[in-house]
Formats: structure tokens, sequence, C-alpha cells
């Protein structure tokens, strides 16, 4: 077929075939995938094929704008959402992605979004429903509850290779710990699994607080946490629950502690890392890297990396990357560079091949 000289040079790609433009869009993120709708009306079609989908509210909405304007280009994000999975042709999804500050006010198209995904047995999913303009202190509020194709999907689900929980939205942890430990355990398969602070708090106030009655098949944990006195039991939680855990990924920043909260039974935060121990099998066999992100060196930073480093029998690699923020009382990088080298270095540390590695 003789192809008009002018057109091939304007635009290469006219001249493939539909087929070899599916995977290149399959490697694009969600947000370049949609730009290549402009370049013809044969790219129209094809973007809407991508294996990786990511329907994120801050595509449309600006927090800076009134709340009346929000609102309305939520609104406008949730049609658009639902126009674009309704017209889907593809019967897999590779990852799907989808995140919402105020999923409450839209629950049952919410929940047409994660049937579609695991209709189509996505291997990665992310699902986000915190807000933006969470303070530190804020209590949540408004309540999300996932469908039970949710649950009954994940039953039989084996191919999810990562899950990322975020339940930021959630008013309140009482009668739920039961229910996201049910949801942890249908996602043992998951490699690499994301949790938050409000799930750190939660699981272990169910009626098992120390493990999943089965183990999960996890190889990398990534903790958002601060370490608060409140996420600690649910830390343990799921050390013990994850004896294959190859690398834990400590991401600090602030957390959403709820101010009534009661754990599951009594302990003393000051003995966690330090008197109350307990061997998790991760540690003893499977443990090889850990990232600290955000270090600043508070006292429970330095008491969980100790008691890591302790039991830490095959560790390789601690990479710790220093906080670039100023606290209330002026300490900075410098000082908290100081507390790593003063409290960490000075750590007994059991593993002879650990690498220790300080990050800006």
């Amino acid at each position: 077929m003789a192809v008009d000289p002018k057109i091939s040079k304007r635009d290469p790609f006219s001249t493939l075939a539909d087929s070899l433009l599916y995977i290149i869009v399959s490697f694009l993120p969600f947000k370049e995938a949609a730009r290549t709708s402009i370049l013809s009306k044969q790219w129209r079609c094809i973007w809407r094929s991508t294996a990786n989908i990511e329907l994120d509210e801050s595509f449309f909405v600006n927090h800076e704008e009134s709340d009346a304007i929000r609102e309305e280009r939520r609104r406008d994000f949730l049609e658009f959402a639902k126009e674009w999975i309704r017209s889907y042709q593809e019967p897999t999804v590779k990852n799907f992605a989808f995140s919402c500050s105020k999923p409450g006010k839209f629950l049952t198209v919410v929940q047409e979004f994660i049937k579609f995904a695991l209709k189509r047995n996505t291997k990665g999913l992310a699902l986000d429903f915190s807000d933006p303009e969470w303070k530190e202190n804020d209590t949540p509020s408004g309540i999300l509850n996932l469908p039970s194709e949710f649950y009954k999907h994940m039953e039989n689900q084996r191919c999810i290779e990562e899950a990322e929980l975020d339940f930021g939205s959630e008013p309140e942890f009482d009668m739920l710990g039961d229910l996201l430990c049910e949801l942890l355990e249908q996602l043992f398969s998951a490699k690499v699994l994301t949790v938050d602070c409000f799930f750190l708090q939660v699981v272990p106030c169910g009626t098992e607080p120390l493990r999943t009655s089965n183990p999960l098949n996890t190889k990398h944990l990534i903790l958002k946490t601060s370490i608060h006195n409140n996420e600690l039991l649910g830390i343990k939680f799921l050390l013990e629950s994850c004896p294959f855990l190859e690398t834990l990924t400590i991401d600090l920043g602030p957390s959403r502690v709820f101010p009534d909260y009661v754990p599951p039974f009594p302990f003393t935060p000051a003995h966690c890392w330090t008197r109350d121990l307990v061997l998790h099998k991760c540690l003893m066999r499977s443990m090889k890297v850990i990232e600290v992100k955000g270090f600043k060196g508070t006292m429970n930073e330095v008491l969980f990396l100790k008691y890591l480093l302790v039991l830490g029998l095959l560790l390789e690699q601690l990479n710790i990357y220093l906080s670039s923020d100023v606290d209330e009382d002026g300490n900075n990088i410098e000082t908290y560079r100081k507390r790593a080298m003063e409290r960490v270095l000075l750590s007994i540390i059991s593993s002879k091949k650990l690498q220790i590695n300080f990050m800006n």
C-alpha cells in the first residue's frame, strides 16, 4: 500500500498496524496515553485500549478553588470516568487506579468502577479515597463500603500482584477490624502491599489482633506511617502476617490518628520494640532490604529501626532518606543526619552483610 510521504513525515506512526499501536500505548502512563488522542482519528480509539487505567480526580479538580466549583469538577470527572469505562472493550486490565476524595457522595458510581476492575482481572489495584485538604489532626468524615463483589471476587483471585489500600475517608474504626483482615487475606497473592495509617490502627482491632489466619505472600511491604503509638500493633500485625517479606519500606509522614483509639489489648508503647519482643519469621529468614523515607530520628523511628537491626539476621541494605522538612523546633536535615549517625549507627547490628546508606 502506497503511503503519502507528507503524511508519513508528519506522523510516522500512521504507517504502523493498530496491533503495534496498542502495544505502544500499553507502555504509556494513562495521562500520556490520553494525550495521543489528539494525534489523529486513529489514535482516538487506540488510547482507549490501554491496559493501565488511572482515574484520578486531580485531572479535573483544583483544590484551591471554591467548594462549589470543586464539587462541579468532581461530578465532571466521574461522568468522564463512567463514559470511559462503559466504552472500554478490552477483556483484561493490567493496572487499575482510582482516586476520589469524596467517595461517600457517589457510592454507586465508585462501586461501579471497582466492579469494572475486578471483572477484568486486574493485576494491580490501587484505591485512594484520601483527601488532600486534610490536615494531620483532622477527624475523617464520610464512610465508604466496598461492593460485595469485591470480597466474592477476591475469594478466587490469584492474579493480584500489587495492592495499595488507602481508607482515609473512613470516620471510625469500630467494627471494621475483621473486614480489613478479611480483605487482607483475600489479597494474599499480592507481592507488593501498601497500607496507610488508618489500616495500621484498625486491622489489629478485629477478632484476631496478632496476625492473619493464613500467611500472606507479600515480598515488599510499604507502610505509610508516622510510627505513632496507635500504629504500632498494626505494624507488628503485618510483620507477623508476612513471613516471606524481603523488602520493607517505611514511608514516614503525618498520620491521621483517631483520638478515641483503644488498643485491642493492654500494651506499653515504650516497650513495643524493646521488651515485648516478637521474633517475626521474616526478620529471621527473608528480609534483606529496609528503606526509610522522611527520617527525622524521633524516638519511635529509632526504636523501630534498632529492633529491625537486632533481629534482621539476613539484612543486606538499610537506606535512610533524610527528611528535608524543618520541624516545629527548628530541627533540619543536618539535625536528622546527626541523629541517624548517633542513634542508628551505634545500634547492635546482627547481620554482617549490612550496608547502611544515608541519602538526602
